[in-house]
C-alpha cells in the first residue's frame, strides 16, 4: 500500500524509495529512513573536514539529457533509468513554476543521470542504430545452417527484408527494435544444431561460398565492434566448435581441426559408438581413430579394420594358402 505522509503519496514502485529523495517526499519506510541517516552522518563529517560541497554545476547534466534525447531517450525515461524523481530531471532541463532551468543540482543526482547511456535495451524501437552486429549475427546463423527464410519467420519482418539486411554492407543502419530481435534470436540459436536436411545444408554451403563465418568465430570477439575481425584459420584451431562436432558424428561433411576430431572421437566412444562407426561418420581411417582414442585415454583393445587386414595378409604370406573356416553344420553331419 502507498505510504501517506501529509499530502504526499509514494507508490510502491517509486524510484525514490530507499533514497534521501524518498524521505524528503514523506516516505518513512526503513529504507528511506536509513538513507536519510547515512546522508546526515556524511554531511556532518564532511562539514567538519571542510569538504562539504552539496551542489554541482547542472549544465553538463542538462547537456547529457539533451544528448540522450537525440537517441529517443526522453527525460521521463532518463529519470526512470537514473532512479531520480521526474520533477528533478524536469527542473534541470526546463525549470519549474516559470523559473529558468536549475543552475546546480546535487552531486549524486548528477552522477546518476550521467551514468545513463543510450544502450540498445534503452532505445526506442524506431531509433536507428549501426547494423554491424545485426548483419554479422544473421550471417553467422546462415553459416550454421539456418536458411534466411526460416530466420524471417522468427523475426518481426518478412524474409525478403531479412535477406536484404543480410546481403547489405554491414556499415548501414537498422532500427533498434530489429537489432534487439536479432540479438535475442542469435542467443537462442547460436549454440543449437539445426536439422540435417538438404535445405539447411544448402544454407551452410551458400554461407561458405560467401565467406560468412559461424558463431564460434565471434565467440571471443565483440561482434558489434566494426573494427573487430572473426577468429578464423590458426586463431580458431584452439577452439572446439560443438556444433561442428555434433554434425561430424551425424555423418555430415564438416571440416574439423585436430581438437575437434579428438573431441568427436571421445564423445562418440562415450555414447557407445564403435570405432568403425566413428571412422565412417568422421571420414577418418581406423588408425587415426585409434590414435585419437589413445590420446583420450581410451586404448583400442579391439582389432581395427586396418590391423585385421594386415593380419590376414601376413597369414597368407606365411602359409601360402588360406584355410577356410570350418562349417559347423558340416561338422555335425560328419560326426
Amino acid at each position: 500500500m502507498p505510504i501517506r505522509y501529509g499530502t504526499d503519496v509514494l507508490a510502491p514502485d517509486d524510484p525514490r524509495h530507499g533514497k534521501v529523495a524518498g524521505y524528503s517526499a514523506g516516505c518513512i519506510c526503513s529504507g528511506c529512513r536509513k538513507a536519510k541517516t547515512v546522508y546526515e552522518k556524511h554531511r556532518i563529517r564532511q562539514q567538519a573536514y571542510g569538504r562539504w560541497h552539496p551542489w554541482v554545476d547542472a549544465e553538463p547534466v542538462r547537456a547529457h539529457i539533451r544528448q540522450l534525447a537525440k537517441h529517443n531517450v526522453g527525460w521521463e525515461q532518463v529519470a526512470r533509468l537514473a532512479g531520480v524523481a521526474e520533477g528533478t530531471v524536469r527542473n534541470i532541463l526546463r525549470g519549474r513554476g516559470g523559473r529558468p532551468p536549475a543552475r546546480r543540482c546535487r552531486p549524486w543526482t548528477a552522477e546518476a543521470i550521467l551514468a545513463v547511456q543510450p544502450t540498445l535495451d534503452d532505445l526506442s524501437d524506431y531509433t536507428m542504430v549501426d547494423s554491424t552486429g545485426t548483419v554479422r549475427r544473421l550471417r553467422a546463423l546462415v553459416a550454421l545452417g539456418r536458411p534466411m527464410e526460416h530466420l524471417g519467420r522468427m523475426l518481426p519482418l518478412s524474409h525478403e527484408h531479412v535477406r536484404t539486411v543480410i546481403r547489405r554492407n554491414p556499415s548501414g543502419l537498422v532500427t533498434a527494435g530489429f537489432a534487439r530481435a536479432v540479438r535475442d534470436l542469435y542467443e537462442q540459436l547460436s549454440m543449437t544444431v539445426p536439422p540435417d536436411t538438404w535445405v539447411h545444408r544448402r544454407a551452410a554451403n551458400f554461407a561458405a561460398r560467401q565467406g560468412w563465418v559461424p558463431p564460434l568465430a565471434w565467440d571471443d570477439v565483440d561482434i558489434d565492434d566494426p573494427q573487430a575481425t572473426p577468429q578464423v584459420g590458426k586463431a580458431a584451431d584452439d577452439h572446439v566448435d560443438e556444433i561442428a562436432v555434433e554434425r561430424g558424428l551425424r555423418g555430415q561433411r564438416v571440416q574439423l581441426n585436430e581438437r575437434e576430431k579428438a573431441t568427436a572421437v571421445k564423445r562418440g566412444l562415450a555414447r557407445g559408438m564403435s570405432r568403425n562407426a566413428i571412422a565412417a561418420a568422421l571420414r577418418l581411417s581406423g588408425s587415426k581413430v585409434s590414435a585419437l582414442a589413445e590420446e583420450a585415454g581410451q586404448p583400442d583393445t579391439a582389432e581395427t579394420p586396418d590391423q585385421a587386414t594386415t593380419g590376414r595378409r601376413r597369414q597368407r604370406s606365411h602359409t601360402g594358402t588360406t584355410c577356410p573356416s570350418p562349417d559347423p553344420a558340416r561338422s555335425d553331419v560328419a560326426a
